[in-house]
């Protein structure tokens, strides 16, 4: 006789154990060889999540390590978006199709608060950071520096497409963009700079100079 070891037993009733390789034995959509789906979690057991159903699963690297160079490009000839406070554009032809979220999607929307969606979804919690899923009602989005950003004090926001298929670049410049009621007092104001990268082949960049955070009486709109 012997006893098996919690490793050995499968928890989920899924066909595979731990030993087998399953690396979440409590979730029977997570094992070797599933099929990815959008929930956020490595349901293939490969070492991504699949934000990206249907397409490359996302992994995320810095310039720190194996992600790009930190590279800003110089914009040419960018329009510039005049947003109010809280706003989502209209939507903004990227030139290509890109692919994210299991669809591709040729417009972008830009909201004013530092994030970007695919479907122009307007939704109450603009201003206020959330963690994925939180929401149903707000998918498609990439929130580069979602913060609660007020370009009517200053700064400017601008984009324009780069390159030729198919390696295009879709670029959105967010240049001295301050926070509400930011502080102005200080050795520098409280603002953000930084370009996002949409890459025609789905590879998504962000490149920040400057990227303060909020003051603390804000901090409620900031994620843990």
């Amino acid at each position: 006789g012997g006893f098996l070891s919690g490793d050995e037993i499968d928890d989920d009733t899924d066909g595979q154990t731990e030993c087998d390789g399953d690396c979440d034995d409590d979730n029977d959509d997570t094992f070797v060889g599933a099929s990815e789906i959008c929930d956020g979690e490595d349901n293939d057991c490969d070492g991504f999540a699949g934000f990206n159903a249907g397409f490359a699963d996302y992994a995320v690297a810095t310039s720190d390590d194996t992600g790009p160079a930190f590279a800003p490009r110089p914009l040419v000839a960018a329009t510039t978006l005049t947003m109010a406070d809280d706003e989502l554009s209209a939507a903004i032809p990227m030139g290509f199709d890109f692919p994210f979220n299991g669809s591709t999607h040729p417009d972008v929307y830009v909201r004013s608060n530092g994030f970007v969606n695919f479907d122009g979804t307007e939704h109450e919690t603009f201003a206020q950071p959330m963690h994925l899923g939180e929401d149903d009602a707000l998918n498609s989005f990439i929130a580069f520096w979602w913060s609660d950003l007020d370009p009517t004090t200053g700064g400017t926001i601008s984009y324009e497409t780069q390159g030729v298929t198919p390696d295009q670049v879709f670029v959105l410049d967010f240049d001295s963009v301050p926070f509400y009621d930011h502080v102005t007092s200080g050795p520098t104001p409280q603002t953000v700079t930084l370009q996002l990268h949409l890459h025609e082949t789905g590879l998504v960049e962000v490149h920040a100079t400057q990227a303060d955070r909020q003051d603390p009486f804000l901090d409620s709109y900031q994620l843990p």
